[in-house]
């Protein structure tokens, strides 16, 4: 593991500006786009992990890369629009293949290969997680970038995949570390998110008092946005996990009941990880049908997440066998076999 371990003194080293020199503002401009989606042109002077910096013809303004859904070069080559459009839908392996037919060192703007070669990396890790396939080449890939990349504005992006690559490979002592970088943001809503992160590897190699701690502080936090609220809810999800273990199931029982209650179902990850945690309390307490529900509810509804939908999968096909449904068992292991073959939750099914 100490091969793959990253030097994070150099990751983190991005507190200063660094600059770049930006080709003459033509028609053919960067842009960059906002939460709203909306492009704002200009050319991209300089850039941090926190902070991106736009001329434009009334000066220069400067924004946060947490305010950033993409940037798009002007001297961009034409296969890139295709590429960011499977982006959009999630098909990574098409925009891989697109990817890689560009010639990254055939462009004189540093920040243009700088996004391609990200770009690659990142989707590379995105199949990984689902696939299993190759995870430790794309982890290895998607350091090697940071290493020579530090001051790219994907950067806490970038440590978060790495924290879940990571995770997925069973290695939640060097996820943690990853989503320490996470937590190194500005803002607290990502802070509040490393910190679930955190928690939920921490409670993966059965730490589960050092995790409902963590879970406890992101809940106890003032922070009151949006995302800050989501995240108090998945950290609310996370605690009632941690109780389960500790013996406390009828009080995790109830968190939970009353969560998916006062809840928008529309989140998919939080009610994903909050049917999945039901299921364990009902099966730590001896209530193989109750938990056989909570499951069904993750894979026909809730699937979105690869993981969750992989846990999920796994204890449906225990569960199916003792009720000896092993038509139904079979079929959710070829689902889990089929989407999720690299998945823990697929070993030994």
């Amino acid at each position: 593991m100490a091969a793959r371990e990253m030097k994070w003194g150099i990751m983190l080293a991005v507190g200063g500006l660094t600059a770049f020199a930006g080709p003459p503002m033509t028609a053919a401009q960067d842009k960059i786009f906002n939460q709203k989606n909306i492009p704002l042109p200009g050319t991209v002077t300089e850039m941090t992990a926190d902070k991106v910096a736009l001329e434009t013809p009334t000066g220069v303004r400067t924004f946060e890369t947490n305010e950033i859904t993409r940037i798009t070069y002007g001297e961009e080559p034409r296969e890139m629009a295709k590429v960011r459009d499977n982006l959009r839908d999630a098909n990574y392996e098409a925009a891989l293949s697109d990817l890689k037919s560009l010639d990254p060192t055939a462009t004189n703007r540093e920040l243009l290969r700088q996004e391609i070669l990200y770009l690659r990396a990142m989707c590379e890790a995105r199949i990984a997680l689902v696939s299993g396939g190759k995870r430790e080449d794309a982890l290895n890939n998607l350091q090697n970038f940071f290493k020579g990349n530090a001051g790219y504005y994907r950067f806490y992006e970038g440590a978060e995949l790495l924290g879940d690559l990571a995770s997925a490979m069973g290695d939640f002592g060097q996820a943690v570390r990853f989503y320490a970088a996470l937590g190194k943001a500005p803002w607290p809503d990502y802070k509040l998110r490393a910190n679930v992160l955190e928690a939920r590897a921490l409670a993966a190699q059965s730490k589960f008092a050092e995790a409902q701690e963590r879970y406890e502080a992101v809940i106890a936090n003032p922070e009151s946005s949006a995302e800050a609220n989501r995240q108090k809810m998945l950290a609310t999800v996370g605690k009632a996990a941690c109780l389960n273990q500790g013996g406390k199931s009828e009080e995790a029982l109830k968190i939970l009941e009353d969560l998916i209650k006062n809840n928008d179902s529309k989140d998919s990850r939080l009610f994903g990880r909050a049917y999945n945690a039901l299921g364990a309390c009902y099966l730590r307490t001896k209530r193989p049908k109750e938990a056989l529900i909570q499951y069904l509810h993750v894979h026909l509804m809730f699937y979105g997440e690869a993981d969750t939908h992989a846990e999920a999968l796994h204890h449906l096909i225990k569960l199916w066998t003792e009720m000896q449904k092993s038509d139904r068992a079979i079929e959710m292991r070829a689902i889990l076999v089929e989407q999720y073959g690299g998945s823990v939750w697929a070993k030994g099914v």
